[in-house]
């Protein structure tokens, strides 16, 4: 968790660096020989998302300028046993020598950094030992996107960070383990389950997007590159909205082991679904027609309009049940009518769903997700 405190922890790392070698430890006396340890340091940490043995740190405000004056100091681990897996997904720093802006990585006996400027960083740094602290510190400065790492266990050695995209890899097929915390990290992507992403985009991001794998907990994710399309639909899923991309040379999907098909929502017996609602009601229209709205009218082959809520009825709802339980992942919308506007909502995984909730727009009864 983020921390305030005076100053680095001067007095314990000049110790480590007594009984340590290397020239990250060297490069870290400038920095803890400088500054005023009576000032009172903010909080400089950003998102910290960990589950179990793996997660993901930034610096305040990440990838916009980080804040001056500030500290952010964050143990974590992994079990007893297990090598500890650091990847550097971007460092920008804006210091030289790495007196006063700083990243460091210590525990008791070791330390690594500091980091800063435009010096050689390691994207990849494997530990021998299960358990370190994260630190990094800022005082006055212009500019600075900060810091971004994740972290897992040596269970998982083929991690990557929330910023790699699949437009990285030449393989076909590759497998990838995807840290917890990528959702809200800035970056576009495009694209959505059905007919891929575009390779330019983020590939935590995206499968999060898709469903393969849930923010908080993250995961391994197996991808399958393809040929590229014309043109890539955006659509809103899983708190993430995809942006319509244009003409790609590649594109990946995910192997998702067959759970990305359409459930058959056309109606019929056959189908264990029951779909009931807040009203079922008739009407005569403006050429003297009954037109029924009822939830049965919900189905997607049954012709004719489909259901609507009574506009008397002030807390309409159409309820689905499918009759097991499904885990929901995505969703995109499209108009159907031109009398009525509607905003049908497609909840995509191994499902498509329709849901809706009335609102009313002047004199239009209008549907949306």
């Amino acid at each position: 968790e983020a921390s305030e405190r005076e100053g680095p922890p001067r007095a314990q790392v000049l110790e480590i660096m007594g009984r340590s070698r290397g020239l990250g430890v060297l490069l870290l006396l400038p920095a803890l020989l400088s500054g005023s340890s009576a000032e009172k340091l903010g909080d400089g940490c950003g998102s910290i998302v960990i589950y179990r043995d793996s997660g993901t740190l930034t610096s305040k405000n990440y990838p916009r300028t980080y804040p001056n004056h500030t500290v952010c100091e964050k143990k974590i681990q992994v079990p007893h046993g297990k090598q500890l897996i650091l990847k550097i997904g971007d460092l920008d720093i804006e210091s030289q020598k790495c007196e006063f802006n700083y990243l460091i990585i210590y525990n008791s006996t070791t330390v690594y950094g500091p980091y800063c400027g435009n010096m050689p960083i390691p994207k990849e740094i494997i530990l021998d030992f299960h358990e370190v602290t994260i630190r990094f510190e800022s005082r006055s400065h212009v500019s600075g996107r900060g810091f971004l790492l994740s972290f897992t266990s040596s269970d998982h050695p083929d991690l990557i960070t929330c910023l790699e995209r699949g437009s990285y890899y030449a393989e076909l097929e590759y497998s990838r383990y995807c840290p917890p915390g990528c959702r809200d990290i800035i970056g576009d992507i495009s694209g959505n389950i059905i007919e891929g992403y575009r390779d330019t985009s983020f590939l935590c991001k995206s499968a999060i997007h898709a469903g393969i794998i849930a923010d908080e907990v993250g995961g391994q994710i197996n991808v399958v590159q393809l040929k590229g399309k014309n043109r890539y639909q955006g659509i809103l899923a899983n708190g993430i909205l995809s942006q319509d991309g244009s003409l790609s040379n590649k594109r990946f999907i995910f192997n998702s082991n067959g759970c990305d098909t359409a459930l058959n929502l056309g109606g019929g017996d056959a189908l264990n679904i029951q779909m009931t609602a807040s009203s079922s009601w008739n009407e005569i229209n403006e050429v003297g027609d009954l037109v029924e709205w009822s939830p049965q009218k919900a189905w997607l082959k049954v012709p004719g309009p489909s259901w609507a809520a009574n506009q008397s009825n002030h807390q309409q709802w159409l309820e689905i049940d499918l009759g097991e339980k499904i885990r929901i992942t995505g969703q995109f919308r499209d108009c159907l009518f031109s009398t009525y506007a509607f905003n049908t909502c497609a909840m995509m995984l191994c499902t498509v769903i329709k849901v809706w909730s009335l609102h009313h727009e002047g004199t239009t009864t209008a549907f949306s997700c």
